[in-house]
């Protein structure tokens, strides 16, 4: 045998054993996907998401694409199932995505998703690493806005050498929030001397200027309360306002001749129909949650507001004060706190 004709058997025979590798992983990837569906029927998503997952390990294809966003959708992570199911509908190598009830189902769910998603625009600092809620989203300048789902999030910046930042933002559905980090250099500070905003440590008894408090350290203990309880009392409102915009709007859908939705039926009908109603009903339970703390935390405060009262700083210093007691030439003497 010739060496050429050994070699186009090599990779003949190279090729049949790669397509069966290839047929097992994607048999392996199909029980992972039936058992995941089944536990989605059972209501765990959580286990069913991770299934998912380990399919698409094995067949990274359009149709284990939409089942992990379905089970992200369900578990309300909005951005990844945005992003999974935005994806499948770009690829064609599954025929069961182009099957065209199949593919408008999954662009209906993914329609629905959006609706719990804004953006948010970061700017500043080149070379800055940012992170939402605490997980990694990137390094500035970034090429698009972050998708981030609907509430408050907190978004921090990070940049060696500067000082780090953090803002905590209300993000609304279809919404496009700026946020600018123009992190600045850690101060430098020469020997003997506390960097800025340090507090200066002096020997008892050696000569020191004052150093003024703050505006915090000059609220007393009542007066930072009653402020943190407004503070929070109007999250708690504005986390009920937007539950209950996705309550009605969930409602709204679920009722929805069209969709052919019934509570008193399996699955509540139609496809997507049990995730509309659960998801109503959890919107509903955070939005009569929302008010009640809203209204708890709002009513403390303004007691505390009211039933407070500026203290003179001199009042803190306790004093003598003595006299004489006619007729007798003794003193009496009295301290006061």
């Amino acid at each position: 045998m010739t060496r050429s004709r050994r070699a186009l058997l090599s990779a003949g025979l190279l090729a049949i054993a790669l397509h069966g590798v290839a047929a097992a992983a994607e048999s392996e990837a199909d029980k992972l996907i039936a058992k995941g569906v089944e536990l989605r029927r059972q209501g765990d998503t959580i286990k069913a998401l991770e299934l998912f997952e380990q399919a698409y390990a094995l067949s990274p294809t359009a149709h284990v694409l939409v089942h992990r966003g379905f089970a992200e959708a369900s578990l309300h992570k909005w951005a990844p199932a945005e992003r999974h199911l935005g994806e499948a509908l770009t690829r064609h190598d599954s025929p069961w995505l182009e099957n065209r009830a199949n593919r408008e189902m999954v662009e209906k769910t993914l329609a629905g998703v959006r609706l719990h998603l804004g953006s948010i625009r970061v700017e500043g600092t080149d070379g800055a690493d940012i992170t939402v809620a605490g997980e990694p989203a990137g390094r500035l300048p970034l090429a698009i806005p972050l998708r981030v789902a609907e509430g408050s999030v907190r978004v921090a910046a990070r940049a060696p050498g500067r000082r780090a930042a953090s803002q905590d933002v209300m993000v609304a559905p279809g919404t496009e929030i700026a946020v600018r980090f123009d992190l600045q250099p850690e101060p430098s500070a020469a020997p003997g001397i506390p960097p800025t905003g340090a507090p200066a440590v002096t020997a008892a008894g050696a000569p020191g200027a004052a150093v003024a408090p703050t505006a915090a350290e000059g609220m007393s203990t009542r007066q930072k309360l009653a402020w943190g309880g407004a503070i929070a009392g109007g999250v708690a409102l504005a986390g009920a306002v937007i539950e209950t915009y996705v309550w009605q709007h969930n409602r709204s859908q679920f009722n929805d001749a069209s969709r052919n939705c019934y509570e008193d039926l399996p699955m509540r009908g139609a496809a997507g129909c049990a995730d509309l109603y659960d998801s109503a009903h959890s919107a509903q339970t955070f939005a009569i949650v929302g008010y009640a703390l809203a209204a708890a935390l709002g009513t403390t405060s303004a007691v505390l507001f009211l039933s407070g009262r500026p203290r003179d700083a001199a009042a803190d210093t306790p004093i003598m004060a003595c006299a004489p007691v006619p007729p007798s030439a003794l003193l009496s003497c009295r301290l006061q706190f």
